[in-house]
């Protein structure tokens, strides 16, 4: 691009793009450019890292230069993980929707994502999940969107306030796919999933006790287990012996009050929280981490209709 093509005293847009996994490192001015600032960073609907850039009058080029591939979290490895600083939060992707998180390895040494699940376009657009991107076993494949089978759907945009959840008692409830997005601040508290989208199709109405063998989690993370090693009962009450939820409701956990869909609509935002583990508790049941403004309960039993938050830890 060549300033002198340009107007003067004329500000244009610059519309550089990448391929996936690139961004833009530096933008370098010769000559007598003047006032080139970054005014916009963007994913598209492709996904593709794009910048829009403010110049002011000047001739010469603008150099802009991609840099090297971005961490995945598909890509993690056991070395990185105990390669952190403890507890303290770093920026990753997720290959799947380019969305970014931040984790950390935190005091069980176990390298957990500290934002919440967020994964889930808002315009009923499918999301293909396989063995390749996220944590199911080869040859599993699951087909994640915000609107699915049935009537008590949230609508296509993803909005929770458009239809119920309420199962009744059967597979044909349960083994569908919900998911909401709160559109409010989805940077914050993510998305809503049931237990069925949560696993990815693998936690079925008739899997009563034991583990979903998959979830929506990237591929080499998991949904904590209910107890034992990177289960939440581990980390919070055998390592950090916590007894008050606001300890962790701060960096490096960050552990937001993010409510829960059941119904029409997001309940409790700002009073209460859940997070899906991967056991289940009953054929209606599933097990997860329950927290308000001064406890928790890290093995809270609840129905597999209810859409909660997904946090992710590494499997190795």
């Amino acid at each position: 691009f060549i300033c002198s093509d340009l107007s003067y005293n004329t500000e244009y847009s610059l519309f550089p793009s990448f391929s996936s996994g690139y961004e833009l490192n530096s933008v370098e001015k010769t000559d007598s450019v003047s006032g080139a600032r970054l005014k916009r960073r963007y994913y598209d609907a492709d996904y593709k890292i794009r910048y829009i850039y403010e110049m002011g009058a000047g001739n010469g080029a603008i150099t802009m230069t991609s840099k090297s591939s971005k961490p995945y979290l598909q890509n993690f490895t056991a070395s990185t993980c105990s390669g952190l600083a403890l507890n303290t939060n770093y920026t990753i992707y997720d290959s799947r929707d380019g969305n970014d998180y931040t984790i950390a390895r935190l005091a069980d040494g176990n390298c957990w994502m500290t934002q919440n699940l967020r994964l889930g376009k808002g315009n009923g657009e499918v999301i293909a999940l396989n063995s390749t991107n996220s944590d199911l076993p080869s040859g599993r494949t699951f087909n994640l969107k915000a609107s699915g089978m049935g009537s008590n759907q949230p609508d296509a945009s993803g909005d929770c306030n458009a239809g119920d959840w309420y199962p009744d008692d059967t597979a044909e409830y349960y083994d569908v796919s919900h998911l909401c997005i709160n559109t409010d601040d989805v940077e914050t508290y993510g998305v809503y999933y049931n237990w069925y989208t949560a696993t990815a199709g693998t936690g079925t109405y008739s899997l009563s006790s034991g583990d979903a063998v998959g979830s929506i989690c990237p591929k080499g993370w998991r949904l904590p287990p209910n107890d034992g090693n990177k289960s939440y009962y581990d980390l919070l009450v055998n390592t950090l012996r916590l007894f008050y939820s606001g300890d962790i409701a701060y960096s490096p956990y960050n552990f937001r009050l993010s409510g829960y869909t059941y119904g029409k609509g997001i309940s409790s935002v700002g009073s209460r929280a859940l997070f899906w583990s991967s056991t289940a508790n009953g054929e209606e049941g599933a097990y997860s981490l329950f927290l308000n403004p001064s406890s928790f309960a890290s093995q809270y039993g609840i129905d597999k209709g209810y859409g909660l938050s997904v946090r992710c830890v590494f499997r190795s």
